[in-house]
């Protein structure tokens, strides 16, 4: 089938609209209708039909049996339609039910493609283009000037912060989920690439990684900082352990200018208006999941935000905002939204994919492949710390990138060298 002889094309061509496209295209999560959601649902749901098709006609395993490979896609599948049909508003609910469905199917779609190892290497490496055409043109936002947002950042407690950048994504803190998911990956095409003495791709990767970084570092996502940090501790613990007093020390350097420190340390800062503002707005978060622990209050950004400023929104009079938007936190979020049945099998799913990484680094002996699976690894490590800070999976496009990311893990878990 051709789609499926050239899905690292197709994938590829993918990765550069999510990450390139700008964000008026996608429209902001708090708005009723994303004229992608439901494209984009059909779009992937015939490449499905078509791959399904395909694999029946050559004897392979069909699409329970080839989920069957992770029961806990199958009970998170569930647990999205359970937490559909209990919702408090079920029509609210089913609109954006498709941004998830579209994400499990991919997982699907790309676990059930033949990659190899000159596929993945294509695709990490178009990843890797696609960072850098973000971070040039948020390095060009810098140096045309962006104007620091009092939306985005406590102006009195960082006095010396310039803008913050956002590239094509609209919001600095979702351009740096992104950049602390993908630039572990991009890491990791750069040392294969070093370690086998591809000086193309690894001048790709390491123009990619170093923009990449800088971008990183000007959105002034604390989040996403730590996160990154986190990430690339990861990496280096399972690919150059030897490596991570450099890593410490780089990360020590990376708080010398003055700006960057200060604006770090308002994380530990209660003054901070934006941590303030989490501690006020996990509360209701918090009291949904007592009130509604098995299936949530009902999924979806919307759904949550609705039922709770109707029934449990009193910030206190101090509150720089008048509503409630979404808790901050993705644990909660999903706990909120879903249930702790929800929570539970999604992180079922991100913990299957990395023990299933961890167990197939110990048997394989070829290097590319425990470079590549290490640095998928860290990219879903960065998905977990970030979500202690923020929302990571608020934005379609950021849902997407991580279950292409999920799906790409399972496929090199399962490959054969």
């Amino acid at each position: 089938m051709v789609i499926k002889r050239y899905f690292d094309w197709v994938l590829s061509g993918i990765f550069l609209f999510l990450l390139i496209t700008p964000q008026r295209v996608w429209d902001y999560p708090a708005l009723r209708f994303s004229r992608f959601d439901f494209l984009a649902v059909i779009i992937v749901s015939v490449i499905t039909i078509w791959v399904f098709v395909s694999n029946l006609r050559e004897n392979r395993r069909i699409f329970v049996s080839r989920f069957s490979d992770n029961i806990w896609i199958l009970l998170f599948g569930t647990a999205l339609a359970l937490a559909v049909i209990t919702s408090v508003n079920t029509p609210l609910s089913l609109h954006l039910a498709p941004r998830w469905i579209c994400g499990l199917l991919f997982v699907y779609i790309i676990d059930s493609i033949e990659l190899d190892k000159r596929k993945i290497r294509r695709i990490f490496t178009v990843i890797a283009m696609g960072v850098a055409i973000t971070a040039i043109y948020a390095i060009v936002q810098r140096f045309i000037g962006v104007e620091p947002n009092r939306s985005f950042t406590d102006l009195y407690l960082n006095p010396n912060m310039p803008g913050r950048v956002d590239s094509f994504f609209g919001n600095p803190n979702v351009y740096g989920f992104a950049l602390m998911m993908l630039l572990p990956v991009i890491a990791g095409l750069t040392l294969d690439a070093f370690e086998r003495k591809s000086w193309k791709q690894l001048s790709i990767g390491l123009i990619s990684f170093i923009l990449g970084s800088i971008s990183l570092v000007m959105t002034y996502s604390r989040g996403s900082w730590v996160a990154f940090a986190g990430a690339m501790f990861v990496f280096v613990l399972l690919c150059k352990p030897k490596w991570l007093p450099f890593l410490v020390l780089l990360g020590l350097l990376a708080l010398i200018p003055a700006n960057i420190r200060d604006r770090f340390f308002t994380i530990f800062n209660f003054a901070d208006t934006s941590i303030e503002a989490r501690g006020i707005l996990l509360e209701p978060g918090l009291e949904v999941i007592r009130n509604y622990p098995f299936f949530g209050a009902g999924l979806g950004f919307d759904t949550l935000k609705d039922f709770v400023n109707a029934y449990y929104w009193n910030p206190p009079p101090t509150a720089r905002f008048e509503f409630f938007s979404h808790t901050h936190n993705l644990f909660i979020q999903i706990g909120a939204e879903m249930g702790l049945v929800g929570l539970i099998t999604l992180l079922g799913v991100i913990f299957h994919g990395i023990t299933r990484g961890i167990i197939t680094l110990r048997k394989r002996t070829d290097r590319t492949i425990k470079i590549y699976i290490s640095s998928l690894i860290a990219g879903m490590f960065a998905l977990l710390i970030g979500g202690f800070f923020d929302h990571t999976l608020s934005f379609f496009r950021i849902l997407l990138i991580f279950f292409v990311l999920l799906g790409i893990l399972k496929n090199i878990n399962i490959m054969e060298v």
